[in-house]
């Protein structure tokens, strides 16, 4: 038998073509949904005030001149908690992080709280965090969530 690498079995058991567990948020689906102008969730309070307090810039090569980003955005609020979560497995990695160590940092998150009102859980079995997907549109020169499917699938 061939050897395989973590990497090759990772990909065999959860790589490209698996299936994906997707639960809809009913608070979505309602048209209840959270903005990323909803400044009730402490994740998006921080944020804001980070975005506010270091204003990034987009690289120049990534420029397009019929483009304007936005302030906030769900791409960047996204970014942002991807960013948090990196941030904390590093934490509990360890001062000399190493691949194992790394993953079972993420692998030891039980409830992690984001501040986005969905708590998030890794483990050996369980690598994604959070069961729910929201979707999300342009309208207006802003990212909304959706929360009418007939007319977002007309639109």
């Amino acid at each position: 038998m061939d050897a395989f690498d973590d990497t090759s079995l990772a990909l065999m058991k959860f790589g490209v073509g698996q299936p994906v567990p997707r639960k809809e948020d009913p608070t979505l689906l309602r048209g209840e949904g959270r903005y990323t102008d909803d400044v009730s969730l402490p994740g998006v309070v921080e944020y804001r005030m980070l975005m506010d307090k270091y204003n990034p810039a987009v690289p120049a090569s990534l420029k397009e001149e019929k483009y304007t980003p936005q302030r906030y955005s769900f791409i960047s609020l996204e970014g942002y908690i991807n960013a948090k979560v990196v941030v904390e497995a590093l934490r509990r990695a360890g001062p000399n992080p190493t691949r194992v160590g790394f993953r079972q940092a993420l692998e030891s998150f039980k409830n992690f709280d984001l501040g986005i009102g969905a708590p998030l859980s890794f483990g050996p079995e369980r690598h994604q965090g959070l069961d729910n997907v929201y979707f999300t549109r342009v309208e207006g020169e802003r990212w909304v969530p959706i929360a009418d499917w007939s007319s977002a699938v007309q639109a």
